[in-house]
C-alpha cells in the first residue's frame, strides 16, 4: 500500500515515540507521544489514501476538531487539530487519495496557539494505526496498533520522496533557526 504525506509543506516538528513533558492529561511524566506533528497554521490537510471517513468533528478530548479515516487493509489515519471553519468531509462520506480534509488550526489541547506559531501553537497531529475495526479502536486497549507515521509513509513511498521530505525539513529548520535572531 503506497500512501502520500497528509500535507505538502513536510517539516516534522515532533517526532513520534516517548517524550519528556508537561501535558494536561500526564503532568511532568514521559509520555507516548503516538503521532507526529506537521505543518503550520492554514496548511492544507489532505487524505493519505482513498478511504470512509470514520469520523469527522469535535472530540471531548485533547484533538479538537479530529477526522479519522478507514482506509484499506486494516489501516487508519488520523488528522487533529484542524481549523474549525475549514471542514470538508463529514462522517460516512468517501474520500478519494490527495483530498482536501480541512486546514491546520488551534483547537483541542492546541487552542492557546497563534497563526504561524511553532509546535507549541498549531500543527497537525496525525497518527496512523493497523487493524482498527472501530472508531474508538485504542491499542492501549489492545485494539488495533500504533505505527510510527514517518515509517508507514518513508516505506510505503518510497526513499525518494523520503529524501526529499528529510532535505525539506533541514532547509526549514535552517531558515527557522536564522529567522529567530
Amino acid at each position: 500500500m503506497a500512501f502520500i504525506w497528509p500535507i505538502l509543506a513536510i517539516p516534522t516538528s515532533l517526532p513520534a515515540g516517548y517524550r519528556w513533558g508537561a501535558t494536561r492529561t500526564t503532568g511532568s511524566t514521559p509520555h507516548a507521544h503516538s503521532g507526529v506533528d506537521l505543518g503550520r497554521y492554514g496548511d492544507t490537510v489532505r487524505a493519505i489514501d482513498t478511504g470512509k471517513v470514520a469520523f469527522a468533528g469535535q472530540s471531548s478530548g485533547l484533538g479538537g476538531l479530529m477526522v479519522y479515516i478507514n482506509h484499506a487493509g486494516g489501516w487508519q489515519s488520523r488528522y487533529m487539530h484542524l481549523m474549525p471553519s475549514s471542514l470538508k468531509v463529514s462522517t460516512g462520506s468517501s474520500v478519494l487519495r490527495g483530498a482536501n480534509l480541512g486546514k491546520i488550526g488551534c483547537s483541542g489541547i492546541n487552542n492557546r496557539c497563534t497563526p504561524g506559531g511553532d509546535v507549541a501553537g498549531s500543527h497537525l497531529h496525525f497518527e496512523m494505526l493497523k487493524n482498527c475495526k472501530t472508531v474508538s479502536c485504542n491499542p492501549d486497549r489492545g485494539e488495533g496498533t500504533r505505527v510510527d507515521p514517518e515509517v508507514a509513509l518513508r516505506d510505503s513511498s518510497g526513499p525518494r520522496l523520503f529524501l526529499l521530505a528529510a532535505a525539506a525539513t533541514a532547509a526549514y529548520l535552517v531558515v527557522k533557526a536564522f529567522s529567530k535572531g
